[in-house]
């Protein structure tokens, strides 16, 4: 997978993000490759996570960096 510096993620990156949201894990490699991915992350996916809808893939990235530790 291509790691993003800023701008859109691939589509299997990001659907790999979210399987991993879904599950309950996190992929610190995923993390790291949406880190600066300014897509915006699917309104169901910022209510799981509690996150404005309209959030970024990067936000909710940095978000899961916080508790990859307590999942």
């Amino acid at each position: 997978m291509l790691q993003i510096i800023s701008g859109h993620a691939p589509c299997d990156t990001r659907q790999s993000f979210l399987d991993c949201i879904e599950a309950r894990k996190v992929d610190p490699k995923l993390v790291g490759q949406l880190w600066n991915c300014t897509d915006t992350l699917p309104g169901e996916y910022c209510h799981r996570l509690a996150i404005p809808p309209g959030s970024t893939y990067a936000q909710a990235a940095r978000l899961l960096r916080q508790y990859w530790i307590r999942w």
